[in-house]
């Protein structure tokens, strides 16, 4: 169909009018989308889970990764873990990392794994089953406060 307009005496499409009509609508509806999913997709810091502090010979290294383990009547479950910055602190998220893990009073045990840490972590403190680092909370704590007590030296390897 085509149809004349009397200011402008030119030929007009009007099936060609609306799709452009119908493409802007798209593009604006697909450029809203892609803000609104932008603006959930930064980086949101998780501030209510339980903070610690790792050290290891009088220094707080950085990038090691604590893993907490929740103990109750013989069996270990991994419930969350935090990375610590690099004074030694952390904030414990579930194991999805996706929202602060609060501790509940019991029996916990931690693991620790380099992720780039300048010092080598002993073999023991990676296992469940021989980690020295066990905790009870209370609730009331205010942080796990985890030390790593080893009869050697730190090494400056990279591990």
């Amino acid at each position: 169909m085509r149809t004349f307009c009397a200011a402008n005496p030119t030929k007009i499409n009007v099936r060609k009018v609306k799709t452009m009509s119908a493409l802007s609508k798209l593009q604006i509806a697909v450029a809203a989308l892609c803000v609104a999913l932008l603006w959930g997709c930064g980086e949101r810091p998780l501030k209510d889970g339980t903070t610690g502090v790792l050290r290891y010979h009088e220094q707080q290294p950085g990038h090691i990764r604590v893993t907490v383990n929740h103990l109750e009547k013989n069996v270990v479950k991994a419930i969350g873990y935090g990375v610590t910055a690099d004074d030694g602190t952390f904030r414990l998220v579930t194991n999805s990392g996706r929202a602060a893990l609060k501790l509940a009073p019991g029996e916990y045990c931690c693991t620790l794994k380099s992720i780039g840490a300048q010092v080598r972590i002993p073999n023991e403190y990676a296992q469940v089953n021989t980690t020295p680092l066990r905790v009870t909370w209370s609730g009331n704590e205010n942080g796990l406060d985890l030390e790593v007590r080893v009869g050697t030296t730190p090494s400056s390897l990279h591990k």
